[in-house]
């Protein structure tokens, strides 16, 4: 089966498509919508510069809604009563209201206090989450004396990520890193991402606070990133329904390269977006290993993560 149909085959949630012209309908539809998504998702991420009317995407879109129908009318009775019914589950998700924000620490207790200052200018969160994993500091009690909701866990940036989660009551669930500071807007910005149903989960355009040269412009890779890669980086902050996160078995369980495999996970639910707001976070990783040294690390790992190294091997590279 060529890559257009099964690209249309995992839209409608159908991996049968008839030959013939319903065939040629189904390729056209797909080169269509592809790039009426591509457009789509250039909505979100400039929807405060370009709005929501931009004609060439809705005349696209409306071509390739034309030719999925003549692809779908063709399909068997039971693929087409099958696209029903996950048209339907799409449905039920409702817009989600409120945002829980988990936060993985160890030994944050100078980065928590303004990171936590940040979450409280958003009133869509209505609660903030320290997943602690024996922090050595003060990092529980800072947390404590800031009103956040601290549970213990074991190392390790998705295990800990998924003890919050699994904690938490809101309608979305925000995973950010100590380090990563919100916008006051946000939280409304990641609500409104999620309420098109089509939408599995998202992230933030990002950029590095008193960035060096070599670390400018890393807002612009956040779209390459998404568009190439098919994923969020995890210091961009990553936020999703919880039902969401409920039906695919929670945060991956692994020591490191969790947001690998969550958005792996995410993107058979439906697409990744990212929201109209900027998050700054700390390039002091990057300043304490130099910022060669730290891509080349990153890329060794990333490399050797699309090899089947085993999480484990990867955390002790990354902690060497």
């Amino acid at each position: 089966m060529s890559r257009q149909r099964r690209g249309i085959g995992k839209n409608l949630r159908c991996r049968n498509v008839s030959k013939g012209i319903p065939a040629l309908y189904s390729r056209a539809g797909s080169l269509l919508k592809s790039v009426g998504k591509t457009l789509n998702h250039t909505h979100y991420f400039l929807s405060g510069e370009m709005g929501g009317s931009f004609s060439a995407r809705r005349l696209i879109c409306n071509f390739s809604l034309e030719a999925h129908r003549a692809a779908f009318l063709a399909l068997p009775s039971r693929a087409r009563q099958r696209c029903r019914v996950n048209a339907v589950d799409q449905q039920k998700l409702r817009a989600p209201r409120s945002l829980s924000v988990v936060i993985p620490t160890r030994n944050e207790e100078l980065a928590l206090p303004e990171t936590i200052r940040r979450i409280r200018a958003n009133p869509e969160v209505m609660e903030i989450i320290i997943a602690d994993a024996a922090s050595l500091d003060r990092t529980r009690d800072v947390a404590a004396e800031l009103g956040c909701r601290v549970i213990a866990s074991q190392p390790g940036r998705g295990t800990q990520m998924r003890a919050g989660a699994e904690a938490a009551v809101g309608d979305a669930v925000l995973l950010l890193h100590a380090d990563t500071w919100l916008p006051p807007h946000a939280a409304r910005e990641a609500l409104d991402c999620l309420s098109d149903p089509r939408v599995a989960a998202g992230g933030y355009w990002k950029e590095f606070r008193d960035a060096p040269l070599l670390l400018r412009g890393s807002k612009w890779k956040c779209g390459i990133r998404l568009h190439l890669g098919r994923r969020i980086a995890g210091d961009q902050g990553l936020f999703m329904r919880r039902q969401v996160l409920e039906r695919i078995g929670g945060v991956p369980d692994v020591p490191l390269m969790e947001e690998f495999e969550l958005c792996k996970r995410l993107r058979k639910i439906g697409r990744l977006a990212l929201a109209d707001a900027i998050v700054l976070t700390s390039a002091r990783r990057f300043m304490e290993r130099g910022v060669l040294r730290t891509y080349a690390l990153m890329w060794r790992i990333m490399l050797q993560y699309y090899l089947g190294s085993s999480p484990e091997s990867l955390r002790r590279l990354y902690e060497r």
